[in-house]
């Protein structure tokens, strides 16, 4: 678990400085709403939920990412500009 949060930290981090380099600001709304569309996209959408426990820790790592993404985007533009 701990080898897939580190993960999740550093995809985030890299997509969130190219996100900055593109010049892309996320809003709070969208910060919470992308991630829950990320969770009910990969749960329910794409039938992640078949697959039980597994499912379920794939799409709350998938949306996790979309958050920390977002939400290390909106900390850089609050504290860079």
């Amino acid at each position: 678990m701990r080898l897939v949060l580190d993960k999740i930290k550093r995809y985030s981090s890299l997509d969130c400085n190219s996100y900055l380099y593109q010049g892309v600001k996320e809003s709070a709304h969208r910060l919470i709403s992308d991630s829950l569309a990320k969770f009910i996209v990969n749960d329910l959408l794409k039938l992640g939920f078949l697959d039980g426990f597994p499912g379920l820790g794939l799409a709350v790592a998938m949306s996790t990412h979309s958050f920390l993404v977002r939400g290390k985007l909106r900390l850089l533009w609050r504290t860079t500009r």
